[in-house]
């Protein structure tokens, strides 16, 4: 979502899934405004070591990538998903830490209230 959500083709969004991603991202737009990025589906998330992982972020592309291994269930889906915008919103010095986990939560509760407000 340069937002570049949902692109046609191999790393489009999975159809069946395409709520909770739109609810992660409106929730990630609503606390943090419009970030540049990709986001990607693909089968397979592997770093330089090939040690598999569900979601990578890549700042070195402009704008920053989101890869999210397809085929997760919806919560480890909306899990990975708000880890690695926690990741984009803290920039690439904020690993694991208190900010970071800080944003995580606070995206996970407005998608939370998202998915609730829809039932």
């Amino acid at each position: 979502l340069t937002s570049n959500f949902g692109p046609l083709g191999e790393h489009a969004v999975p159809l069946y899934q395409s709520d909770l991603v739109s609810d992660v991202v409106s929730a990630f737009k609503e606390i943090h405004g419009e970030l540049p990025f990709t986001l990607l589906f693909v089968q397979e998330v592997a770093n330089a070591t090939n040690r598999s992982f569900n979601g990578m972020r890549d700042f070195s592309c402009s704008p920053p990538e989101i890869a999210i291994r397809r085929e997760l269930s919806d919560s480890e889906l909306v899990e990975v998903l708000c880890h690695e915008f926690a990741h984009l919103a803290c920039g690439l010095s904020a690993a694991h830490n208190e900010r970071w986990e800080a944003c995580r939560e606070n995206l996970h509760l407005r998608v939370a209230s998202k998915q609730f407000a829809r039932r």
